[in-house]
């Protein structure tokens, strides 16, 4: 059933008047991952929805192409975060891996020959702590 062209033209008018102040702020927070992406993303992702609503309603191909554009941008901006993150966590084990072995061969040359033994991490419990004053 096709909408009549004054419900179509209020549609319209309430569409462009929720997007515009959501457009403006997801443009203007930082780039920024601790400062406005979180924000930002949100934005993003209610534009997307208030878009593709838009263009299914109101047959709205200017509201399909912006949707698919902000989509592709919120996907790249995903990756590029996921790969940052990927590499913080390479960095990050290749440091704790570069403390164990200085530990394992601190271990080894005071004369231990075998693994030190292994306990399990967390705070140290009130055993742990009286086996270390004795």
């Amino acid at each position: 059933m096709p909408i009549p062209p004054i419900i179509e033209a209020v549609l319209q008018t309430h569409y462009r008047l929720l997007r515009a102040p959501l457009a403006v702020l997801e443009q203007h927070l930082p780039h920024d991952r601790a400062q406005g992406l979180p924000v930002r993303s949100a934005c993003r992702q209610v534009l997307i929805m208030c878009d593709r609503t838009a263009a299914h309603v109101l047959h709205d191909e200017s509201a399909a192409g912006a949707a698919d554009r902000l989509e592709r941008h919120y996907t790249a901006d995903r990756h590029a975060h996921a790969r940052q993150q990927h590499a913080r966590d390479r960095q990050n084990a290749a440091v704790l891996d570069r403390h164990r072995r200085r530990f394992l061969d601190r271990h080894y040359r005071s004369g231990y020959t075998s693994p030190p033994e292994q306990r399990p991490t967390g705070s140290p419990t009130i055993a742990d702590t009286s086996d270390q004053h004795r």
